[in-house]
């Protein structure tokens, strides 16, 4: 994979949030806008980063779509083939927070906490952690490792007051 066109697909992952602030609704949106643009991979790293497993039921979240906008991220779900440079965007996306990187159960748990869970939550926590084995395997280590600097000041720093 080239490193430039990953962080630059990564860097676009939620650029349908240029509407305003949405739920599902950022996902097409950006899908939409990239496609616009004639930039497929794109489009489909923001149709696809908050789906490890290629269904509606998977995203835990509100659904502000559309019914015809809903459909369509139906479709298109089975139609996109996950290759490594989604699965990578959607492992960075379930290890960062908005201002650094955490171990993705942090993550994980911070989403449900804004957004509550659904019948499918371990599923989808599951394949997550099954993205994280696979870019262990491919990065020779724990992906950790990278940001053990960053991770260790999150987890063992004193948290703010909220």
């Amino acid at each position: 994979m080239d490193r430039l066109r990953c962080y630059t697909l990564g860097l676009l992952h939620d650029v349908g949030r240029y509407e305003g602030k949405s739920a599902l609704r950022h996902t097409i949106a950006g899908y939409d806008l990239m496609m616009s643009k004639g930039w497929g991979k794109a489009a489909a790293i923001c149709l696809t980063h908050s789906f490890p497993l290629p269904e509606i039921r998977f995203y835990n979240g509100k659904n502000d779509c559309s019914e015809q906008d809903t459909w369509r991220i139906c479709q298109l779900l089975n139609q996109i083939e996950y290759d490594d440079e989604i699965r990578l965007v959607q492992l960075c996306d379930a290890i960062s927070l908005p201002s650094h990187v955490t171990i993705m159960e942090k993550r994980l748990i911070e989403v449900a906490l804004r957004h509550g869970v659904t019948p499918n939550i371990s599923e989808k926590w599951r394949r997550f952690l099954e993205l994280k084995d696979l870019f262990d395997q491919k990065c020779g280590q724990n992906i950790y490792h990278l940001f053990k600097e960053e991770i260790s000041k999150d987890l063992f720093s004193l948290p703010t007051l909220r």
